[in-house]
This record gives structure tokens, sequence and C-alpha cells, in this order.
């Protein structure tokens, strides 16, 4: 059986619930990938995945605080602003703290978006 490290991996956010998500994504795409785009729905990520989640949550507030009036009125129609954060299980440590600071957390609040935790399970031969 191999060992492997719990650790993090990205930050998607997940969008649904407006025809102005294709308008958002276009303003968003050039920085980012689009990991699935529906008439109402897009999932994007960092195309350079951050060294750590409260990075990767900060940049998304930021990108979000800098859109232009017309992307921003798209954000706020969405029905779901979800910030997900992918974790890998591993065999080791024990445990793994992911922490989030108040001012992310305060930052999201800001935005509209939830917070969602993935905890991706550790595949076994």
């Amino acid at each position: 059986m191999n060992s492997s490290e719990t650790r993090f991996l990205n930050v998607d956010f997940d969008l649904r619930g407006t025809p102005g998500v294709r308008d958002l994504v276009r303003v968003l795409e050039p920085s980012r990938v689009v990991l699935r785009l529906t008439g109402t729905e897009a999932t994007l990520e960092q195309r350079d995945p951050p060294r750590t989640q409260d990075k990767g949550l900060r940049w998304i507030a930021q990108l979000v605080e800098d859109l232009p009036a017309d992307a921003r009125k798209h954000w706020d129609a969405c029905d779901v602003r979800t910030t997900n954060v992918g974790i890998q299980a591993g065999d080791k440590p024990h445990e793994a703290l992911f922490p989030v600071p108040i001012n992310t957390v305060t930052a999201l609040l800001g935005i509209k978006a939830e917070l969602l935790f993935t905890i991706c399970a550790n595949a076994r031969d």
C-alpha cells in the first residue's frame, strides 16, 4: 500500500442561475480555466493553481471586486456563487488543517460567495 500526503489542490468557483453567466465567463476567461459552461452554469478555476486555499479564495474575491460594472451585475444575479476548495486526502499526516482566515471569510461575504470544501478520496491500488 502506497502512502500519500493530504494536500490542497485548487479553488474552483461555481456559478448558476442566469443567462448572463456566459457574458461573465467571457470577462473572466483570460486568466481562468473554464471547466464547465452551459447556458446558465459555469465552473472555473485559476489557470495557475494558488499555493494555498487562502490565496485562492482571496484571489477570487479580488477578481470579483475588480469586475467591470456590467460583469458584476451578472455575478450578483447568479443564484449560486460557490467557492470550492479541493483537498486530496492522503494517508499522512494523521490530520491536516486548511484554515480560512476571518479576513478571507469577510471578503467572500462581500461578494456573496459560499464556501465549500471537497475532499477527494485517496485512490488505492
